[in-house]
This record gives C-alpha cells, structure tokens and sequence, in this order.
C-alpha cells in the first residue's frame, strides 16, 4: 500500500508538470506545440566564425520560411540565456493541406466504411446522376481471418468534404477530435519542413540533417504530451498488478503515441515474455530437483538442453504467425 501511495504521489507531481496554460488554439482545437528548434546564442566575437550554411540559416530566415508555410512558432531563451527554443504547431487546416499532397495514409473508420461501401456513391454532374462507384459488400465466408473485413483498412487522405466521415478520429484535449494522431501531426510537420517552397502549399525548403551537421540548430526534436504519457505510464504500471489478466500491454496507445515501430517492438516485448514463462518454470524445476538431489553434475540439464532449441524453434514459429496477423 505504501508502495503504491508513493507511486500515486510520482504521478500526481507529473499530472501538475503537465498542465500547461491553455490558450486559444489549444481551447479551438485540442492540442499544442509539436516539435521544437533549439539555436545557439552567437555572441558578437563568435559572429565572424560563423560557416557558410550558417550565414545562409540564420534563425530569421529558417522562422521566415517556418511563417511562409503557415507554421506558428513560438520563442523563448534557455535558463542559462544561451540557447533560443522554437515550439513549432500547425493549424488543422493546413495539416489535411499536406496529407493530401503527399497522399499521407490514415486508418479508416470501419463502421462509417461499411455504410459507405454498402450504399454506393453517386454524385451529379449536369443534372446528370454519375456512379463513382457501385455498393460494395465484403464479406468473410470462411472465417478465415479474426478482423471484420472493414477492419484495419487505410486510405489516402483527402479534403473533400464528402469523404470526411470515413477517416478515424482520435480524441484531444477539450473533447476535441481530429483524423490526425500525435505522431501524424509530428510527420506532416517534418513534411512540410522539408517541403519544396515552390509547391502548393509551400514548403520550408529545409534539410534538417544538414542543419544539425553544420551546426545552424543545436537539435530538433518532437515534444512529449506529458498528460498522455503519463496516462500511458498508469497503463504499464497495470501490467505489474493485474496479473489475472495476463501480460497485457496498451499496444494502441503506445502505437498512436509513439508510432507503429516503437509499438512493433512492444508488440514483439510482449509476446517475447508470455513465451518464457514455460522455460522459466521448468527451469526453475530443474533447479529444484538439482538442490534436492545435491547433483553437482546436474541430472536434468540435459534435458532442459534438449527441451531449448525445441522452444527456440516454437518460438520462432509462433512469432512469425503473430507478425502476421
């Protein structure tokens, strides 16, 4: 019980580090500042020595182009006065503006795709009815597959109003909800960074690589929504609790926070450490049966030998069936 005070206590203090001022944008439209720019503070005598990408990329020029591609920033100095923090968000507007251009892939709803597919879409044209297509019903006769064939199905973004309805929301701050994950906001955000400026809409026409090698930013990276993370956090923390449950891990929300890679891996983390359980509680027999017996030489080890490459294989079999489904 004292344990678990304490560790209420850590995510009480966390929960106060991530309320933050909320301002307009975020009252509208549920979320904040995404990623963020972090430039050095050039004293007068270190002016001279800047390098040539350096005297092309100042900071006006880079937050110039940042307001060409209708990216707000926002600055601040470091504590210590040397470094200037750039937060950077984009408008929802201009964030379909970009998954459109670049044909950016979004989960579709499946209940909305269904009524969508199953009644057809027929649009005018000169007072003239024209089918774009015809109703569409898929099902799964054999049961071969444990998904419902709407389900897990992702499509090209598109702003047309008529399709709308058919993109996945997932919920913000303030009840709010958009088609846009954390970390699609994060990807359409580097997208338009390293957009061309002569495309519709412009880019910023920056190669962040380079910058950082030339040194014109110290470091770029995205920002962390503590309220999520520690949401994510109490989550885990169950997983130690409620074993009744099994080895339950939230693999969506990690996946939607952190991206499918990083929820890959927790994927494989979990599935990893339901298999050694059976090893590890025949090991723990042998080891028994070791200090009962007082064998130095170990009468079971051979056994247990002969039983390791037999799982390793299993496993092997039963990870490559997981990854598929």
């Amino acid at each position: 019980i004292f344990l678990l005070h304490i560790i209420q206590v850590y995510f009480n203090k966390r929960r106060l580090i991530a309320e933050e001022k909320i301002d307009e944008f975020v009252r509208k439209y549920g979320y904040s500042y995404d990623y963020v720019f972090v430039f050095k503070v050039y004293v007068e005598n270190e002016i001279n020595s800047l390098n040539e990408m350096q005297q092309m990329y100042t900071m006006k020029n880079i937050l110039d182009r940042c307001q060409s591609a209708l990216i707000e920033t926002k600055c601040f100095y470091s504590c210590q006065r040397d470094e200037i923090y750039v937060k950077m968000r984009i408008h929802p507007s201009r964030l379909k503006l970009e998954a459109d251009r670049i044909d950016y892939k979004l989960l579709l709803d499946p209940r909305n795709l269904k009524d969508t597919a199953k009644a057809g879409y027929v649009t005018k044209d000169r007072n003239k009815s024209v089918v774009v297509w015809k109703p569409i019903n898929i099902t799964d006769e054999y049961n071969v597959s444990p998904y419902d064939p709407y389900e897990f199905i992702y499509g090209k973004y598109d702003t047309s109003d008529q399709l709308q309805h058919l993109y996945t929301k997932y919920p913000a701050k303030l009840n709010r909800v958009h088609p846009f994950r954390e970390v699609d906001r994060i990807r359409l955000l580097l997208s338009i960074l390293e957009g061309k400026i002569h495309e519709n809409p412009p880019g910023c026409g920056l190669d962040l690589q380079s910058l950082e090698i030339n040194k014109v930013v110290l470091a770029h990276f995205p920002l962390h929504n503590y309220e999520e993370l520690v949401n994510i956090e109490k989550e885990m923390l169950k997983v130690v609790v409620n074993w009744n449950d099994g080895i339950q891990i939230p693999l969506n929300r990690i996946k939607d926070y952190f991206g499918e890679r990083i929820g890959l891996y927790f994927v494989y983390l979990q599935f990893y450490t339901q298999q050694l359980m059976l090893p590890a509680l025949i090991g723990t027999v042998v080891f028994i049966v070791s200090v009962i017996y007082q064998s130095n030489e170990g009468i079971m080890n051979p056994y247990f030998a002969a039983y390791s490459p037999v799982w390793s294989m299993i496993f092997m079999k039963g990870w490559q069936q997981r990854q598929s489904a």
